[in-house]
């Protein structure tokens, strides 16, 4: 049986390009377009496995991340460059700061599980 390789972390913007496009609500866990023609509107879309997914625009290049992701680095700075974000409520569509936290791969299955 062949190893898989494990992907690369994928580079997230920087926090400051990520503050000037997103408005965040910490009560409800929701992020906003601040400017452009989606200005208030929330950003992203859901994806096939229930995750928020919204695009951000670096340079040239537009690439797609999970929201969880960007609000978790937003407001702590963590490049989450060997871990992965786990909601620790299991839903996937809560991405208050709160139910956020930063966990090993085998942490964030365990926590699946116990969710299930």
């Amino acid at each position: 049986m062949k190893k898989r390789k494990k992907a690369k972390p994928r580079t997230l913007p920087s926090r400051d390009l990520l503050h000037e496009l997103f408005e965040y609500d910490f009560e409800t866990g929701v992020l906003t377009w601040k400017s452009g023609c989606k200005k208030g509107k929330q950003a992203g879309y859901i994806n096939q496995q229930g995750y928020r997914i919204v695009g951000v625009k670096v340079g040239n290049q537009r690439k797609e991340y999970k929201v969880h992701r960007l609000v978790y680095y937003m407001f702590t700075g963590n490049p989450l460059l060997k871990q992965v974000i786990d909601h620790i409520d299991g839903n996937k569509s809560n991405n208050r700061l709160t139910n956020l936290r930063a966990v090993t791969h085998k942490v964030n299955l365990q926590n699946t599980a116990l969710v299930r």
